[in-house]
């Protein structure tokens, strides 16, 4: 579980307006994601890596300011900690009590988004983050009466839609009914786009996945693989910016190879989510990157297509 960079602005203006003191929000790869401070957003932190692995508050003096560090955990694992100024020398005292009130704000957070997910949504969460291999013929079970084909060729397509979290769920929609009603029509409208330029191979599997994240398994069983990516790659535009309205900014998307099978998907997903999140950090959002052409093939693993 990560935490979103919308997530983490919410805690810390919550925590800034309560306790009147600059606070900063510093994830697990030790970037600073919310700050008092908006220099500091998107730059390395450089604290000790032994840092997220501690469970309590602690006092730590860093570039010459008493802070008070606060780990942020959810379901055992790190989210990232709090940095708090401690300039009256009695943050420790309210430390306790302020990673309480962020762990229970993340947990409704959290429990508010699985909350809206359907059938498929929750199967492909089992799928691809419990990573169960005990789990896999109840997974095809589930797959088989949800109606969806694990026995074709299918690619990833990871598409991120900056800003559908906050503007599109969080701050506009009451009632939950109609946050899922939201979620229902953007899959509705994406997999329309994305089958408005294939008139073969309908069969495609999609979910949202939480925050900003969508993923598509597309089937390409009657199709060519490398002419179904370069299809996607060269009409991204005309395939994506009509979904972009006034409450979202960026779509940026990740396509994988093809797979089989319950360990396929699971490995396409992950190749697509690392291409689409790559490519945005070295060459910037509103594009769309595939595997081989970021030449990141040897990070993810061999390239071996797992027939499962």
């Amino acid at each position: 579980m990560e935490i979103s960079k919308e997530q983490a602005e919410k805690i810390q203006n919550h925590i800034m307006s309560l306790l009147g003191k600059e606070v900063s929000f510093v994830d697990t790869e030790n970037r600073y994601i919310a700050s008092s401070y908006p220099n500091n957003v998107g730059r390395k932190a450089n604290l000790s890596t032994n840092i997220f692995t501690e469970s309590q508050p602690k006092e730590l003096e860093i570039r010459g300011e008493e802070q008070i560090v606060i780990p942020i955990i959810y379901e055992g694992k790190s989210l990232g900690v709090l940095l708090v100024n401690n300039d009256d020398n009695n943050g420790l005292e309210q430390a306790k009590i302020i990673k309480s009130f962020t762990e229970l704000l993340m947990q409704q957070t959290i429990e508010k988004t699985r909350a809206l997910k359907d059938s498929t949504d929750q199967f492909i969460s089992k799928m691809l983050f419990e990573n169960d291999p005990k789990k896999i013929p109840y997974l095809i079970s589930e797959a088989s009466i949800l109606g969806h084909k694990l026995n074709i060729s299918r690619i990833a397509i990871f598409i991120k839609i900056e800003g559908f979290w906050e503007n599109c769920l969080l701050n506009d929609y009451r009632f939950e009914g109609d946050r899922t009603r939201v979620i229902e029509h953007w899959k509705k409208e994406i997999e329309n786009a994305i089958s408005g330029f294939f008139t073969k191979a309908s069969d495609n599997i999609i979910a949202y996945l939480g925050e900003d994240y969508f993923i598509i398994f597309k089937d390409i069983s009657n199709s060519d693989e490398d002419k179904a990516i370069e299809l996607i790659n060269k009409n991204f535009s005309e395939i994506f910016n009509p979904l972009k309205n006034h409450q979202t900014k960026k779509i940026t998307v990740g396509i994988s190879k093809a797979y089989i099978g319950i360990k396929g998907l699971i490995k396409a997903y992950n190749e697509s989510k690392m291409t689409a999140l790559l490519g945005e950090k070295i060459y910037g959002g509103d594009k769309s990157y595939f595997i081989d052409d970021l030449g990141i093939v040897s990070i993810i693993g061999d390239g071996a297509r797992e027939k499962n």
